[in-house]
């Protein structure tokens, strides 16, 4: 017999899947953004979510739903949606979390003790709130996004006015949009076939340099790389307007959002980070790529853990674009561009020490939480602090930081690009002879299967002179 479902505890802040089912005829669907919640295809009037065996979707331990995975088919319920829900998350749930009801609108109750939040928003037990298409659906903690819910209505009238090619409109389901960058704005979007999740990017071919031919062997090229740390580039449709490119959705956002909500990050996990920041650069170099636009916002984060996995996006895009489109991404973002660039308004000929720069000022931020040049400063223009090299460690914001990663900082941070260290040295300096960073990398097998090392360089002669 069951024992009884315990109360739902309070919130600590703790911190996930698709079933494969086709666009069914339905009403609407809510498409899992978490990596262990599954797809809902919304058929009935009224939906239930929470760890009451009743509920419709039922929230429990990744245990039984692994258990409940093993039964036979006949044994199974296929009326029910299980999830698995890690166990210091599944208390924080409520027995009954929230309701979602059709009539004509439809209507979300939350029923939860924590919470249900929509698009960050808390609703707030015993209230409701109109649920309209590309709502997203928190529970517990606005941070803790786990479902965007699809009108298939308002999402078919939309679609029929869109100017997304068919090869886009025919295969996948285009929700939220996840931010505007240089190259583009990202959306997320959903496989109809198998509910996989992917961010895609749509790049306008007005801004772009190359031909179409040369244009697409160059995306083929960028598809076919493959390395844990590297943003996958799992499919292309291209159209006469812009190029769709569809990549790796990271749930965790970006380190530039990390950073900011954390004031600055810790030593030991800024470690982690960088060591496959560096990993990744130094297999795009060896395949001929410079980034050349490295910065927070391009380093995704696979979820909001600590330690979390990293992957590089944005990399080999700003060869397609001309040398002033170029620049006016570089004036948007100078701090992490390497003096080289400045200094040739981005026409010159510059090495791949660029990336290496870039990631100086990334681990810069990282320790310490503040950007190592100023805008504000009234003897030195911003172009003119990067150029010459003038920057500094100001004890208030590197108190407690070991002079091994300074000095890391100091070799990365090099005006001269032929003295700069070069990326395949940087692991071997002395910052990473670290206990604690070979542990993780053995207990994640993070590069077991790229043709990487599996841990960190071997202690050899000391290179931390170079």
């Amino acid at each position: 017999m069951c024992s009884q479902i315990p109360d739902t505890q309070s919130w600590e802040g703790v911190f996930y899947s698709q079933d494969t089912e086709g666009w069914t005829d339905s009403w609407g669907t809510l498409y899992a953004v978490k990596d262990r919640f599954k797809t809902v295809v919304l058929t009935k009037n009224e939906y239930s979510v929470g760890r009451l065996p009743s509920c419709d979707v039922v929230l429990s331990s990744e245990n039984s739903v692994c258990d409940r995975n093993s039964l036979t088919p006949e044994s199974q319920d296929h009326q029910k949606v299980h999830v698995g829900v890690k166990e210091s998350l599944l208390g924080t749930l409520s027995k009954m979390h929230f309701k979602i009801k059709k009539d004509v609108c439809v209507v979300l109750e939350d029923n939860s003790s924590n919470g249900t939040f929509i698009n960050g928003t808390l609703i707030g037990k015993g209230k409701k709130t109109i649920l309209q298409s590309n709502d997203q659906i928190s529970l517990a903690h606005p941070d803790y996004k786990v479902y965007v819910f699809i009108d298939k209505k308002v999402y078919s009238n939309n679609m029929e006015e869109s100017a997304y090619p068919d090869g886009v409109k025919d295969d996948f389901v285009v929700s939220r949009s996840l931010g505007k960058g240089a190259y583009g704005e990202v959306m997320l979007v959903f496989q109809k076939k198998t509910f996989d999740r992917f961010a895609m990017k749509v790049v306008k071919k007005r801004t772009l340099n190359p031909t179409k031919d040369i244009l697409m062997n160059e995306v083929n090229i960028l598809r076919s790389l493959d390395h844990p740390c590297v943003i996958k580039i799992h499919n292309v449709v291209n159209s006469p307007e812009s190029v769709f490119i569809f990549l790796d959705y990271m749930e965790g956002g970006d380190l530039f959002e990390r950073v900011k909500s954390r004031g600055k990050l810790k030593e030991s996990e800024t470690k982690w980070i960088s060591y496959q920041i560096s990993k990744a650069v130094e297999y795009l170099h060896k395949q001929g790529i410079a980034h050349r636009d490295l910065k927070p916002e391009n380093i995704l984060l696979s979820s909001n853990v600590d330690n979390p996995i990293i992957k590089i996006t944005d990399f080999g895009l700003s060869r397609f674009f001309n040398s002033q489109m170029v620049m006016q991404t570089v004036c948007g973002t100078p701090s992490y561009v390497a003096p080289e660039i400045l200094e040739t308004k981005g026409c010159g000929v510059y090495s791949n020490q660029v990336d290496v720069w870039s990631m100086g000022v990334i681990l810069y931020v990282c320790l310490s939480g503040s950007l190592p040049f100023s805008s504000e400063r009234q003897d030195m223009t911003l172009g003119e602090q990067i150029c010459s090299g003038s920057y500094s460690f100001p004890v208030r914001y590197w108190k407690g930081v070991t002079k091994k990663a300074i000095d890391l900082v100091k070799k990365m941070m090099t005006v001269n690009p032929k003295l700069r260290i070069k990326v395949n040295m940087i692991l071997s300096q002395s910052w990473f002879q670290d206990r604690d960073l070979e542990q993780l990398l053995s207990v994640t097998n993070l590069f077991k299967n790229s043709g990487d090392e599996n841990e960190p360089p071997p202690k050899r002669q000391c290179l931390d002179a170079l």
